[in-house]
């Protein structure tokens, strides 16, 4: 029997959602403008590098003919999407700091780290390469964590 994820992005897209209605979606600092631009970079290339390489899916249930990928940003960390969320969000809770802003990116945080969990038994579940692949990656930050 095949576990119905929806709910879980749902509430991952709806808290984005929200946060992008609380406020500015692009820092007035400067040098945090600069790095939450970066973070959207990155997110990009992990959205076009699995597209690319492998399926693409908001779902943490790996496609049938999803491939593992570790080239690209996910040479670097299993992530990066989800990085890139997390970053962003979190330089803009900085920049324009109000508590609605701060609840909804501790709320999206806490979703994305269960999808990460979630994902991370579907992939072991469906790659055996994927152990040593997380042994020598990093979840979301490279070399720390």
């Amino acid at each position: 029997m095949k576990t119905d994820y929806s709910l879980i992005v749902f509430f991952q897209l709806l808290l984005i959602t929200l946060f992008l209605f609380t406020g500015p979606v692009f820092a007035n600092n400067i040098i945090l403008l600069g790095i939450e631009l970066c973070a959207i970079i990155l997110g990009v290339w992990g959205v076009l590098h699995m597209w690319v390489k492998s399926k693409f899916r908001a779902l943490p249930a790996p496609d049938d003919h999803a491939k593992l990928l570790a080239t690209g940003p996910y040479k670097y960390i299993r992530n990066p999407m989800y990085t890139a969320i997390i970053l962003a969000m979190a330089l803009l809770v900085a920049d324009n700091f109000t508590l609605t802003r701060l609840v909804l990116f501790l709320m999206e945080t806490f979703v994305l780290l269960q999808k990460i969990g979630i994902e991370e038994k579907l992939l072991a579940k469906k790659f055996k390469a994927y152990a040593y692949y997380k042994a020598h990656t990093r979840r979301l930050i490279p070399f720390v964590y």
